[in-house]
């Protein structure tokens, strides 16, 4: 996961829950346990990614045969390890020191020897954190190494005095905390996150500790386990002053940072359990308790395992009162609806057959009733088609009468052209002009007449079919409308389908009288088809039942 941009998508995840809570009344908190209740049950998918990230440098290691190169990558490993799981950590912080021996190098061996003690350290081994306190000397270290010397042994003291009952050693950690404190923010860079977050140590007053804490959070970038840690640290204070809203909100926050950065040495789900429980979520507080024992158990943290132990088996045995109780109480509502289901069935019986006997007379009514609306219907389908045959009847001899009108009319005016063109034939055939045939031959314009045989039939077509193009238009997208040409009359594509829809389907006729071939009039009837937006086989159809208005 990118650490980096993690920030900012909690950034926008706290918006929308700003938006959630104005719009629909729901508390913060209640947004965030429902995004950590999803994250917790997700948490396998990144334990999972880090542990392949993890196993990619071991391969690098495996593969490395320089030294320093070791070393830096099993240092690599160690700082993965060191929040996710104690025996591997402790075994890569070994083999720095192995590593660093070889090497002969006083800085590596000082540094690995401090791995070692933060390992102790974290998995609560305090016996043996104070020994090796004890060993190394810490004057001889350079300042980086002291910083990591001053940490751990701050961390160290702090476990020890949260875990201590003793007030003589409450008052010798303490002062242990002071010393280290001291010495650690003499090291430290001010105005940087580390110098302000150490410096918590010295706030005492809580109200003043979450202002530093969000001006922390405004003030610098921070790594996704920097969030988790001020997070945490926040909630504490809330906690401390009993504003459980906040407390709740910034400990599931910190718990979902750690969920994602795979952090299993930590304490914000052990706190989230002990304030759910404080406010009686029994069942979410067991939840978080057991993904916090979960986390112990497996990093392997005594203390951690010890303090969880403590406090998991009273949530539990409350968790299972109250479901003994629920138990209870289902138990006496069974016994109540069994004796209701009882005396319904009784009911039951009785209704049955009143409903038995209202159902047979019903289904003599709806049998005749049936048969009736099956004859209506077949008299509705039939009056259908009577009109539409009707309508068509009407529409064909409209369509006969018009041609015959214009065939008249036409045939007419070719025969008086024709007489016309024999006589003046038979006058140059008497007078033997030969010549003058040939150039009245040439003069008769055959391309001429079949345009103005289609002129005519467009007109008459588009006479008896006003509407004929919109209807047409109707079929395609708007980019492939048609229209008529700039004479008014209809493209070739479109008397193919004028001509379908006087009733001429067969490709031949059609094909004969606009004098194309029979291959033309397929390919302009398939350009047009592949354009429809209805389907293909239903178009010469549609074009049929094309109304003449």
């Amino acid at each position: 996961m990118n650490n980096n941009f993690l920030p900012y998508k909690i950034s926008v995840f706290l918006l929308f829950l700003f938006f959630v809570h104005v719009v629909y009344g729901a508390t913060p908190s209640d947004s965030i346990l429902k995004v950590f209740n999803k994250e917790l049950e997700n948490r396998h998918i990144y334990y999972e990614r880090k542990e392949d990230a993890m196993e990619r440098i071991k391969q690098q290691l495996y593969q490395a045969r320089e030294l320093n190169a070791r070393f830096e990558l099993s240092d690599r490993l160690f700082n993965e390890y060191i929040v996710y799981q104690y025996d591997s950590a402790w075994e890569y912080a070994q083999n720095t020191l192995v590593l660093a021996k070889e090497l002969n190098n006083d800085a590596l061996i000082t540094k690995s020897n401090l791995n070692i003690l933060r390992s102790l350290v974290l998995a609560g081994l305090y016996k043996e954190s104070f020994e090796l306190i004890n060993k190394l000397e810490s004057q001889e270290m350079s300042d980086d190494l002291k910083i990591r010397y001053n940490k751990n042994c701050l961390r160290f003291y702090q476990d020890l005095l949260l875990y201590s009952r003793s007030d003589q050693f409450q008052k010798e950690y303490g002062d242990k905390v002071i010393q280290y404190s001291d010495s650690l923010m003499l090291l430290l860079k001010p105005y940087t996150f580390e110098y302000d977050n150490y410096n918590m140590i010295y706030c005492t007053d809580d109200y003043e500790c979450i202002k530093r804490y969000l001006k922390i959070l405004d003030q610098y970038q921070l790594s996704a386990h920097e969030f988790a840690i001020t997070y945490s640290n926040l909630s504490v204070s809330y906690h401390n002053l009993n504003d459980m809203e906040n407390a709740i909100y910034y400990a599931a926050l910190s718990s979902i940072y750690d969920i994602r950065t795979s952090i299993r040495e930590t304490t914000s789900k052990h706190n989230l359990g002990q304030w759910m429980y404080e406010l009686g979520n029994i069942d979410f507080a067991s939840k978080c308790m057991q993904a916090a024992m979960e986390d112990a158990m497996f990093y392997d943290n005594r203390s951690r395992k010890i303090e969880i132990s403590t406090f998991l088996p009273i949530v539990e045995l409350e968790r299972h009162e109250i479901i003994k109780t629920q138990n209870d109480r289902l138990s006496n509502l069974l016994i109540t609806i069994s004796v209701l289901a009882v005396v319904s069935l009784l009911m039951l019986i009785v209704i049955l057959r009143q409903i038995f006997k209202l159902k047979n007379a019903k289904k003599s009514i709806q049998n005749q009733y049936y048969e009736i609306s099956q004859i209506n219907s077949k008299l509705e389908e039939i009056n259908s088609e009577l009109e539409h045959s009707r309508q068509m009847l009407i529409e064909s001899n409209e369509i006969k009468d018009m041609y015959i009108i214009q065939s008249l009319y036409g045939k007419s005016e070719y025969i008086e052209r024709f007489e016309s063109l024999f006589k003046t034939i038979d006058r140059k055939v008497a007078t033997k002009q030969y010549d003058d045939l040939r150039r009245l031959y040439k003069e008769f314009n055959f391309k001429r007449e079949r345009e103005n045989m289609y002129s005519s039939f467009d007109k008459t077509f588009l006479l008896l079919f006003p509407n004929f193009i919109q209807h047409f238009n109707e079929f395609f997208d708007v980019e492939d409308h048609v229209a008529l040409d700039k004479d008014g009359g209809l493209s070739p594509e479109l008397r193919i389908f004028a001509l379908i829809r006087l009733g001429i389907t067969e490709n031949e006729q059609i094909a004969k009288f606009l004098n194309i071939s029979v291959k033309t009039v397929y390919s302009y009837k398939g350009r047009l088809k592949s354009k429809a937006i209805i389907p293909k086989e239903e178009f010469e159809y549609r074009i049929s039942r094309i109304l003449k208005s």
